[in-house]
């Protein structure tokens, strides 16, 4: 791992005065001489220092007057490219949800002229050193995937917005699909199924308590669901295998909510290896987020949907707003959701087989 270099703590710092907006677009940041002592740094450190604050379009130089924070339209003239950095578990091109939003990312950042450095790397690999040396070059960073776990130990000067995030720990945008929207949909669909119980599937990974925060959208969502739900709601924690056996709670009167999609999938595949059998033949089943409908081999249930690909760019254009205006704060960002009955989902693929 490289050495961290001298002025780090001096850039980090004044990132920060200028992420909160202490330091305000157009103000002169301490003259040279101070920030020597205040950090007991050489002049010619402070220099190098203040030329990455530069480069990242944070201020300007002016020979013999000082360094100032630029304005948003000045860091435009600058003409710098932005470094986002992007954070994300998987790809499998459009075969996961990970897959759409990337190329929604890819989309709007070649529009905008932004420079990509792609890390991929589940969440419970990284180390808070790891990160601070992944952050240093960029000036904002995405999230794609659940990295609740991970966000904490990110540098808190970078703009970072977070997908399939709930949390923000004060400094993260969020982009999610509406978690209300979709307990609302996910009611009136059991509803028109006659149901009356509904056991919810909550992610909850070896069994860890509750509060900490693992998978905590996934909890988010479930907790929206049994707030509006009428019924009765029975909440399970599963441990994200997909080995849970939903026929214990077999009745005419009882469906399945699973949080998460790829819960679902697991689930379904286990049930169908032990039973012989499609878990939605037996049983009233919704997933919320649609991911059953990316991958041809999933098998089709009721879901609520989003727009994965509009998702990425929102995403993008969330992180270069908090980029363009340094102190600007962070967003919860809510995209539009759909259901789509399973009888549609199949109907589509059958059509889909019948033209190849």
């Amino acid at each position: 791992m490289a050495q961290p270099t001298r002025y780090n703590e001096m850039v980090s710092y004044l990132e920060a005065m200028i992420a909160s907006g202490a330091y305000a677009p157009g103000d002169k940041l301490p003259v040279q001489r101070e920030l020597c002592s205040r950090f007991a740094l050489t002049q010619g450190t402070v220099g190098r220092g203040l030329a990455v604050l530069e480069r990242r379009g944070l201020i300007r130089q002016r020979r013999g007057a000082g360094a100032f924070v630029c304005r948003p339209r000045e860091s435009a003239e600058t003409g710098h490219k932005f470094k986002i950095g992007i954070l994300i578990e998987e790809f499998g091109g459009g075969r996961t949800y990970c897959g759409h939003i990337l190329r929604g990312v890819q989309a709007l950042a070649a529009e905008r002229k932004c420079e990509l450095n792609l890390n991929f790397t589940a969440y419970t690999d990284f180390n808070a050193n790891a990160l601070v040396e992944y952050a240093e070059p960029l000036d904002g960073i995405l999230l794609i995937g659940v990295y609740d776990t991970t966000a904490p130990l990110l540098p808190k000067t970078r703009p970072c917005v977070g997908i399939n995030m709930h949390r923000s720990y004060a400094f993260a945008s969020n982009i999610d699909l509406d978690p209300i929207a979709a307990a609302e949909l996910a009611t009136r669909r059991f509803q028109e199924r006659g149901i009356s119980r509904v056991v919810c599937y909550n992610i909850n990974p070896n069994g860890q308590p509750p509060s900490q925060e693992i998978n905590s959208t996934f909890k988010f969502r479930a907790h929206m669901f049994q707030a509006i739900w009428p019924g009765t709601c029975v909440m399970c924690d599963s441990d994200g295998s997909g080995k849970d056996d939903p026929s214990e709670w077999f009745s005419p009167d009882t469906g399945f909510l699973f949080v998460s999609g790829s819960l679902c999938v697991d689930v379904t595949r286990h049930y169908e290896h032990k039973y012989g059998r499609n878990l939605s033949d037996d049983a009233c089943v919704l997933s919320i987020d649609g991911k059953s409908l990316l991958v041809p081999e999933y098998r089709p249930v009721d879901t609520i949907a989003t727009d994965y690909y509009a998702m990425g760019q929102v995403a993008l254009d969330e992180c270069l707003r908090r980029i363009a205006a340094p102190g600007a704060g962070p967003r919860r960002i809510y995209q539009h959701v759909y259901l789509v009955r399973r009888e549609d989902h199949t109907g589509r693929e059958q059509e889909s087989s019948a033209e190849d």
